[in-house]
């Protein structure tokens, strides 16, 4: 039971912070404004521990991010390369994949600078 209460408490809190995966050995820790909360560990994910810079990043550095996929962070890197650094994190808006908008970057840029 407090398994299933972790879970729901880490979701209702993924809204007020940047949450990322953990290894199988590792548990992932939310911090809110009022407590902390314990995921189960993601298998196959490393654990982000500062902000993941969008003009250097790697597509798997990238994808070490809560809401980054294999295909956003291809399409971030195709950008890049094609059209030089972001100069701003609003600039990844102009990077044209299924998902990426203003709603999404809402939930991912407190893990991401330029």
């Amino acid at each position: 039971m407090s398994k299933l209460l972790n879970l729901l408490i880490f979701g209702a809190a993924l809204g007020l912070s940047c949450a990322v995966y953990a290894t199988d050995e590792q548990k992932t820790t939310t911090a809110t404004d009022k407590t902390a909360v314990t995921a189960p560990a993601q298998p196959g994910k490393e654990q982000v521990k500062e902000k993941v810079n969008i003009n250097t990043a790697s597509i798997e550095d990238l994808q070490k991010v809560k809401n980054i996929g294999k295909k956003k962070a291809k399409a971030i890197v195709d950008y890049r390369t094609a059209n030089g650094e972001f100069k701003s994190l609003d600039d990844i808006l102009k990077v044209k994949h299924r998902g990426i908008n203003k709603k999404w970057l809402d939930k991912v840029s407190s893990c991401l600078t330029v």
